[in-house]
């Protein structure tokens, strides 16, 4: 039986870039996604900022539907997607890590992403990472007037 990850909500756009733009992106960048769903965030990280990227998802049908919009955006070179349990993923070369996950699940995530190399960010929204000291935090506002909390860490 294959095991199953946070349900899966897509960001909108316009988040996507709000969490980038936080993380401070640039081309030299490798960016992980952890719980990478449709492929959104790499996707306009190596069109945006041309970084390259590296999305995991647990789930077999989203990460073929990542694969097949990185495709269809011609990324296959600057994109890598992987069906596996981020718990075995190599993260030991991000720069940046993308992470929209439960308070459960980023809880059992947070020592694996101390494999992370020094100085990586870490960015969340609406749920904040246990056993990490923030950074900083800050707010994006949706046209509609909502309003999503973000969270940088930094690996020391």
């Amino acid at each position: 039986m294959q095991k199953m990850g946070d349900p899966y909500i897509p960001s909108e756009p316009e988040l996507v870039r709000a969490k980038l733009e936080f993380a401070e992106l640039t081309e030299t960048d490798l960016v992980f996604d952890l719980g990478c769903g449709d492929g959104r965030v790499l996707i306009i990280a190596a069109e945006e900022y041309g970084a390259h990227g590296v999305g995991v998802d647990i789930q077999e049908g989203v990460v073929e539907e990542a694969w097949a919009r990185i495709v269809d955006h011609d990324l296959e070179d600057m994109v890598e997607v992987r069906c596996e349990d981020f718990q075995d993923t190599d993260i030991s070369q991000a720069d940046v890590l993308i992470l929209y996950l439960t308070t459960r699940t980023l809880h059992s995530l947070s020592d694996k992403l101390r494999e992370a190399k020094a100085g990586a960010r870490i960015v969340t929204h609406d749920f904040a990472l246990s056993g990490w000291d923030l950074s900083e935090q800050d707010h994006w506002v949706a046209e509609d007037g909502s309003s999503k909390a973000l969270y940088l860490y930094r690996q020391n």
